[in-house]
């Protein structure tokens, strides 16, 4: 336990050792930390599911690496594969959540059976569609089907992520928290709950953000320019559009209400909605192109309040 933090957290007293910002360190320490907790034996992953419960350090441990594992893109923290594999499959492994729902109930469409979990499990299973979406996104090879064929890596991500929230407790939703009825202090009192909560509701709306980008769009379609369905491109742009608008919904409430968030992955997430308003802006539709600028400037203000915590921030700003 000891070795693995030691490797998660290391002598910050040097700003030069800081992993923030350092893909290539980020991912060693990352690396051998599941490494050295593979061997401790902790048993199934059936926990993750009551997390918020679990007094297992070492467990809890197991727990921290996956998700930080997760929060990287890692290739290899899919939990549902074998981590030691080296083979590169590029094939996208069903989530965790996914597996765990199947063996309780495999007609839960029919008997509307939703997991009973916390907060913090909520965002292990989330991180897990991230690290898909971000493998997704970092994999250049061109799947042979196009985005909007059933099989494609697009559509199953897709499902996923709506498979995600059927299944979540509805209790974390908006409507249900009640975040924007709660004072500043009560959600200070309370930030071991509201912390996590952000959290799940950006992170789940960036991933169509991401999966849905323009730019990686048209890396994606390129070889099908001849054969694309402008229903699909409509689909794609009404899904970042309203993901994206929930992000700097959330942005305005934190704002409003003061909160500090101090998870740095969050400022990844606005940074991938900040460069698809960047882009909006240019249109030539002087309302939509208005509308996109104020939402620019609403995440590069939350950036810029974030780099005075974590420098690597600043870079995102500057860009």
């Amino acid at each position: 336990m000891r070795i693995i933090e030691n490797l998660l957290l290391p002598d910050f007293s040097n700003v030069d050792n800081l992993p923030a910002g350092n893909l290539i360190r980020a991912g060693f320490y990352s690396r051998m930390s599941g490494y050295f907790i593979r061997n401790i034996h902790t048993g199934g992953l059936e926990f993750i599911s009551a997390l918020d419960n679990e007094q297992d350090e070492r467990r809890l441990c197991h727990a921290t690496v996956i998700l930080l594992q997760n929060l990287q893109g890692s290739l290899h923290a899919f939990p549902t594969k074998d981590t030691t594999d080296q083979s590169h499959d590029n094939s996208l492994s069903a989530p965790l959540f996914e597996t765990m729902i199947s063996k309780k109930d495999p007609r839960r469409g029919t008997t509307g059976l939703k997991l009973d979990i916390g907060i913090n499990a909520a965002n292990m299973h989330t991180s897990e569609l991230w690290a898909l979406t971000c493998k997704y996104a970092m994999d250049y090879r061109i799947d042979a089907n196009p985005p909007w064929h059933p099989q494609s890596d697009y559509a199953m991500i897709t499902y996923w992520h709506t498979e995600h929230e059927s299944c979540m407790p509805l209790r974390f939703r908006l409507h249900a928290s009640r975040f924007q009825d709660y004072t500043p202090g009560e959600l200070q009192q309370y930030r071991d709950y509201w912390g996590p909560w952000l959290f799940f509701q950006i992170l789940w709306h960036a991933i169509p953000c991401l999966l849905n980008h323009p730019f990686l769009l048209s890396l994606r379609l390129r070889n099908f320019r001849r054969t694309m369905p402008q229903s699909f491109l409509r689909n794609s742009f009404e899904q970042l559009t309203l993901h994206s608008g929930w992000i700097v919904h959330f942005l305005d409430l934190v704002e409003q209400k003061r909160f500090e968030i101090s998870d740095p992955t969050l400022c990844h997430c606005v940074a991938i909605v900040a460069t698809v308003y960047l882009q909006h802006s240019f249109t030539e539709d002087e309302a939509f192109s208005k509308k996109a600028q104020i939402g620019l400037e609403k995440c590069i203000r939350f950036l810029h309040r974030m780099s005075h915590r974590w420098p690597n921030i600043r870079q995102q700003v500057s860009i």
